[in-house]
């Protein structure tokens, strides 16, 4: 199983798109590889349950759940 997920600043747009294997709350605990600004600017994080790696295309976007 494999989380994609995406960081939305307060204007909606996409600040960053990953995706993991690990476990979801693992992965942004240990998530710091990006600028500090980016992470303050923040404002929801979206995210899909896949079950295969294979690229998720942006046609499911809506499939993507609000945390």
């Amino acid at each position: 199983m494999f989380y994609v997920y995406r960081f939305l600043n307060s204007c909606g747009d996409i600040i960053y798109v990953g995706k993991t294997s690990v476990g979801l709350k693992q992965r942004m605990d240990n998530h710091r590889h990006l600028p500090k600004c980016c992470y303050n600017e923040v404002n929801e994080i979206q995210y899909v349950c896949v079950n295969s790696c294979l690229l998720y295309t942006s046609d499911a976007a809506d499939d993507l759940t609000r945390v």
